[in-house]
């Protein structure tokens, strides 16, 4: 699992940590202290004045972060930092030697330090004032860990024991004495039920733990040298050996499960990130050597290595906003900025002499909004290439040349930071082909910057029955090199038969590239009539800068229609421009405008989701991802300020339209943008209108050309589908009151049925609701809610997110889980609801009558907002700042209306009052939405 040593730093990495929920880890090396992403990059950087760094740990709620440092013999000092920043709070000089021990109580108010001198501080970290000092052991005291429920801390001592301390009143409750020697490490399991300690004698013990007893459970020999860390995460037991290896363990029966071997450096400390999601468990392992390793906790393979650091941070304070003023930048460096101001560039120069190589590369910011466009120029003011991410550039002749960094959409900001590296940073520019058949060595030809004469790869894909993607496997180890993606297809990949031209089947995939500007490749393919088709194109994805537009044509040569629209009525944009990404539209007029209606602006076809109740409202579209979805394959595009708005009806293709004074638009089988997951990608759902030959025309949308402009086209039967998530993922739910978990779907290849909902494995302190979301829609809630007077707990069972749907007659299920939730204290208002359901009529109304509590001494004004509402329902008696209880009321009244076509369904709803300043929010108990009949008219059909 090691990457080839490199130079050491003069002192090894001493302390890391993992925030698990903001996925944030923290190193310490040579008087700094790293935060990083947790792909490996960092992100911030600070100093500390002190010899040596012996422990780290996040707060609970990711904002705090404490560093525990000082000079042996001479004191122990905890620094305290705000997150994110890092920047220093407090400076706590705690003991008379080294502190080895430092640990934050699970609810964040305590933080505990254990030190050489032998005693043990407890704070409270509100004020820092010292809450407790235990000096009962009589020797140094190693190591700390706090039970998850927070009611009982361990330590660990040179004395060979374990004791466990009752935080509250300071009382020591237990003394455990089987070890016999010094013991270096501690750490509770995930529910409290078994204490594991290790030292000096080379062996893992474990207890069972019951009130204020403990019973030796497991205990084995476990390492060649003494254990110096335990860390419980996912039903494991991680150990950290003297001797530098790390070994996982299973829990209960205490037996080796996996050795992460180190043949060349040597680990000195040890933290976990948990499995989460998607995300997989990652080892953090600091080395004597001064490396700073991520580690896949499933395979032992090194993900990557953050330090030692390749290149000195610079940080970017007084940022060049033109490029005739850039600053010149030595590479190689990594620029640290900002891009706070909207529409902001910023510039660096460089200076480079014929044959120079270089690397440029933006690293990942955590919490950074960022998405950045890479721009170089030379010195007279000619773009010479541009992407995102990263570029490569060999220079021609030698002068200046300007490096534009900016956000895509022009967006800026405090969040809007970067980290841009310049140096002999390896990058691949272009690859081809980028697609190959899985279990067929193929060889993956590659142009780039420090490659190390590398110009080709070969690569033999696993043989699989779908298609998938995977990087190019590059035959030397780089920790800086982001290596593009090949997608692998079980199907014999074609090429073009002429530069243009050629023929493709759903038997096989095809390759090309635009080489020259302005060329349209021209792809031959049979169909039959009522007999669907998927056209997918993947480039954007694989590293590509082809922006792809496709279009269908028939045999003739003629662009094959998919739909005619007439036009009802006509309005106009107002107030100001709007971006694609924009969910609404200002406009002149909307009488006669109903919910599903069809308006068709410039080239995309939208739908109207909400009306606005006010003449300073935006009339609200249909949105996936954040983005307009423009359908019939059309792209959502910038819509300008006083552009034509056209209501239309949608007919078939070939229908004759009558002549009634306003225009009639075609649509044809094109499509540029994808939608959500394509990106600049192309993708088409064709319904071929009678059996015969087709030709799809792929192009650049922006008629470019080059080497990297490269392809890979599918032609395949629909397969219906769909992905879910929710958020969030770890719910901290208030006693009494509901959570609405926000369930989110992603329909692939036109899927639009229902799909079922349900928690299971739900801890007995909380109960949920069933839900279901409808037909089209791409969102529904679930309810989850405590039991009556359930208390606070820090450590209730995680819970699975099942979903259920129906395609073509077989059951297809999805599966989510969650992390841990948690019940706390009821915060400054509580929040209730008359009744535990409520009719309603299509086309008719309702009311609620919602009440809340103040607590706390909060007076403000609170408003509601309804969650899980589905489509056609809404709240109708709305003020300009929405449902407002102000200050001087405690409750309100309020009317749901059901358009005419919403079908019968019963449906979780929660009704949800937000305390303003603080961000928070709190539900009142679930209550059930019963739509009682059948539509009386049909809803506008999504074509």
């Amino acid at each position: 699992m090691c990457l080839p040593l490199q130079a050491a730093p003069p002192v090894p990495v001493t302390a890391v940590a993992a925030h698990p929920g903001t996925r944030t880890l923290a190193a310490a090396s040579n008087g700094s202290l790293y935060l990083l992403h947790d792909q490996g990059d960092i992100t911030d950087i600070v100093r500390y004045d002190q010899p040596k760094a012996t422990a780290i740990a996040f707060r609970p709620d990711g904002k705090q972060l404490a560093l525990a440092c000082g000079a042996p013999g001479q004191r122990g000092v905890v620094l305290v930092y705000a997150l994110p920043g890092l920047q220093l709070t407090q400076t706590l000089p705690l003991h008379r030697d080294l502190i080895h021990g430092l640990a934050y109580s699970p609810d964040g108010k305590q933080l505990a330090t254990s030190s050489y001198d032998r005693t043990i501080v407890l704070m409270e970290t509100g004020s820092y004032k010292q809450l407790q000092v235990f000096k009962e052991h009589s020797d140094a005291v190693y190591g700390l860990a706090w039970k998850p429920d927070g009611s009982r801390l361990a330590s660990v001592s040179a004395d060979r024991t374990v004791k466990i301390w009752e935080p509250a009143t300071g009382k020591k409750v237990l003394t455990l004495s089987d070890a016999t020697d010094w013991l270096y490490a501690v750490a509770w399991s995930a529910d409290g039920k078994q204490l594991a300690a290790g030292g000096v004698d080379k062996s893992i013990r474990t207890w069972s733990m019951e009130k204020d007893a403990g019973t030796l459970m497991q205990s084995t020999f476990a390492h060649e040298k003494g254990i110096v860390q335990l860390v419980y995460s996912d039903g494991l037991l991680y150990s950290l050996g003297e001797e530098g290896a790390i070994k996982a363990w299973d829990a209960g029966k205490l037996v080796e499960k996996q050795v992460y071997q180190q043949p060349v450096l040597t680990a000195a400390c040890l933290a976990m990130l948990p499995l989460q999601a998607e995300k997989p468990a990652k080892l953090i392992v600091g080395y004597f050597q001064g490396n700073l390793h991520l580690v896949d906790g499933k395979t032992g393979n090194v993900v990557a290595q953050p330090l030692p650091e390749l290149f000195p941070l610079k940080k970017v304070t007084t940022p060049s906003l033109s490029r005739c003023h850039a600053t010149v930048v030595n590479t190689p460096v990594t620029l640290a900025g900002t891009i706070t101001q909207p529409g902001s560039t910023h510039y660096h120069r460089v200076v480079l002499k014929a044959g120079d190589e270089l690397g440029m590369q933006v690293q990942p910011v955590a919490g950074s909004k960022l998405e950045p466009l890479l721009e170089l120029y030379d010195d007279k003011g000619e773009e010479l290439c541009s992407s995102t991410v990263q570029l490569g550039y060999r220079c021609q002749k030698p002068g200046d040349y300007s490096l534009a960094i900016r956000d895509r959409d022009y967006r800026g900001g405090d969040a809007f930071k970067y980290r841009l590296q310049l140096g002999p940073i390896p990058v691949i520019t272009s690859h081809f082909p980028l697609e190959v058949q899985a279990g067929v060595e193929s060889n993956i030809h590659v142009q780039g910057v420090h490659l190390q004469g590398i110009k080709q790869v070969k690569v033999k894909p696993d043989q699989r029955a779908n298609s998938y993607s995977m990087p190019i496997p590059w035959p030397t180890s780089s920790n800086t090199m982001k290596l593009p993606n090949i997608r692998v297809t079980p199907l014999p990949v074609r090429h073009l038969k002429t530069s243009t031209q050629g023929e493709l089947d759903k038997s096989s995939a095809g390759q090309g590239c635009i080489e020259h500007a302005g060329d349209e490749h021209d792809w031959q393919f049979t169909a039959q009539r009522g007999q669907w088709l998927v056209i997918e194109l993947h480039a954007a994805r694989l590293g590509s800068d082809l922006d792809s537009a496709i279009e269908i044509h028939d045999a003739q040569g003629k662009p094959v229609e998919r739909a005619v629209l007439s036009t009802l009525a006509r309005t106009y944009i107002t107030l100001r421009d709007r971006d694609a990404n924009d969910s609404g539209l200002r406009l002149e007029n909307w009488s006669g405008f109903a919910l599903n209606d069809y308006l068709y602006a410039g080239t995309e076809l939208i739908k109207l989701r909400d009306i606005p109740k006010g003449p300073d409202e935006d009339c609200k579209f249909w949105t996936l991802a954040g983005k307009r979805t423009g359908f019939l394959g059309t792209t959502p595009r910038a819509q300008p300020l006083g552009g034509p708005i056209y209501k239309v009806q949608v007919h078939p293709p070939g229908t004759a339209l009558p002549r009634t004074g306003f225009p009639t638009f075609q649509i044809f089988y094109r499509n540029d943008d994808g939608g959500n997951s394509f990106g600049k990608d192309s993708y088409l759902l064709f319904d071929p209108p009678a059996d015969g030959t087709y030709h799809l025309r792929i192009s650049d949308a922006e008629q470019r050309g080059g080497p990297r402009m490269a392809y890979a086209v599918t032609l395949r039967s629909p397969q219906p589908s769909y992905s879910i998530d929710f958020s969030p993922k770890q719910p901290k739910l208030f006693q009494n009151a509901a959570q609405a978990l926000n369930v989110t779907v992603h329909r692939l290849d036109g899927f639009t049925g229902p799909i079922d909902l349900k928690l299971e494995g739900v801890d007995p302190s909380l109960k949920a609701s069933l839900s279901r979301v409808q037909d089209d829609e791409e969102s529904a809630i679930i309810a989850l809610e405590p039991v009556s007077h359930a208390p606070p707990s820090m450590a209730l069972k995680p819970f699975k997110l099942i979903a259920s749907a129906m395609i073509e007659g077989k059951t297809v299920t999805r599966e989510v889980m969650s992390q841990a939730p948690q019940i706390i204290a009821p915060g400054d208002i509580v929040t209730s609801v008359e009744g535990d359901s409520v009719q309603l009529k299509p086309g008719g109304t309702t009311q609620i009558t919602a009440r809340i509590e103040r607590r706390n001494n909060f007076k403000g004004r609170v408003p509601l907002e309804v969650k899980g509402l589905p489509y056609g329902v809404q709240v109708i008696d709305v003020g300009l700042n929405g449902i407002l209880i102000i200050e001087a009321e405690t409750q309100r009244t309020f009317t749901l209306k059901a358009e005419p076509w919403v079908k019968p369904q019963q449906i979780p709803i929660v009704v949800v009052a937000k305390r303003e300043g603080k961000g928070t929010e709190h539900g009142a108990r679930t209550i059930q939405l019963q739509v009682t009949e059948p539509a009386k008219q049909p809803r506008n059909a999504t074509p």
